[in-house]
């Protein structure tokens, strides 16, 4: 389910003029927080897109730094 609707917002944008799409973007990449937590283990696990760029992963290293040192 998660695989078809990122296919179907990737369309979408794809209809939407340059200056909404780039809104929308902005709103709900994935870039912005990297990653997200998984839950229902032990440890601290962020996970990230397998087409995650270096940007991406770098702020998934941030969030889990900034989720772990908030916790002590």
């Amino acid at each position: 389910l998660l695989k078809t609707m990122e296919a179907v917002v990737s369309v979408g944008l794809q209809q939407l003029d340059a200056p909404a799409a780039a809104r929308f973007e902005a709103r709900f990449s994935s870039k912005k927080p990297g990653g997200a937590l998984l839950l229902g283990v032990k440890q601290t696990v962020v996970v990230c897109h397998g087409n995650s760029d270096a940007e991406t992963i770098e702020n998934a290293i941030s969030f889990a730094w900034n989720v772990t040192t908030r916790n002590k």
